[in-house]
């Protein structure tokens, strides 16, 4: 791995970070506008690494495999957590406990979230099956 290569790496891997991070923060102080910028904000910055580093980038059948494969644990991932989310607050909401009360709101806006990336999965996988 040349120089370049372990630096286009090593860039991406602190801004992805940077982005997670942000986007963190702004949901725990529920700031949209500051979501939205740092997630903009970050797509511009992974733009700008794809031109600079352009000759590093190597796009082949082998590392869109382990792009897809890393996508689909993540997504699987993501559909356990919350449905362990959403039966743990219908099995305890019953107990009238106040931690319950705080945290449904935010599994329910999880959840849709979810349904919504269902539905934008639907949605590109029969664009580019009938764009292929």
């Amino acid at each position: 791995m040349s120089e370049k290569e372990r630096s286009y790496i090593i860039t991406r891997v602190v801004i992805a970070i940077l982005i997670a991070a942000g986007m963190g923060f702004a949901i725990v102080r529920r700031d949209l506008t500051s979501g939205v910028m740092i997630l903009l904000i970050g797509l511009f910055l992974f733009v700008f690494m794809r031109q600079r580093y352009k000759d590093v980038v190597i796009a082949d059948e082998r590392t869109r495999k382990i792009s897809e494969k890393a996508i689909v644990g993540a997504f699987w991932i993501y559909l356990v957590s919350i449905v362990l989310a959403d039966i743990a607050v219908i099995v305890l909401g019953h107990l009238d406990l106040e931690i319950i009360d705080q945290i449904k709101p935010a599994v329910s806006h999880i959840t849709y979230t979810f349904f919504f990336l269902v539905f934008l999965y639907e949605a590109l996988r029969f664009y580019y099956k009938n764009k292929m």
